[in-house]
């Protein structure tokens, strides 16, 4: 199966209050989704197809309902943070322990 990625920019102002807040819990349900797999001992054991996740509120943690995103999403979210744990593995190896980059996308340090 071949997959095609498409990078989009929305005008904001032409979106309904609907379709922002859909886009707004898109993000949230994501980010949670992806702290969810950091926080979780066994990356690539990780079930991607669980409806709920654990969220630190404050001392106490809640469940979430992850609504919104599909389990496509979830496996691709899963993925990713599995190869950026990856690849700043190698880089840990290589001796590069801080690594940022300027606007152009040069390596400073």
């Amino acid at each position: 199966m071949n997959y095609s990625v498409f990078c989009l920019k929305i005008d904001a102002s032409r979106l309904s209050k609907e379709k922002k807040a859909y886009c707004a819990g898109l993000f949230f349900e994501k980010k949670r989704f992806n702290n969810a797999v950091i926080a979780s001992q066994a990356l690539s054991a990780f079930d991607y197809k669980t409806k709920t996740v654990s969220v630190k509120k404050q001392e106490t943690f809640e469940e979430r309902k992850i609504t919104i995103i599909s389990s496509t999403i979830r496996l691709s979210v899963r993925a990713e943070v599995n190869d950026t744990i990856q690849a700043l593995s190698v880089l840990n190896k290589r001796g590069e322990r801080e690594r940022c980059y300027s606007g152009s996308g040069r390596a400073c340090r």
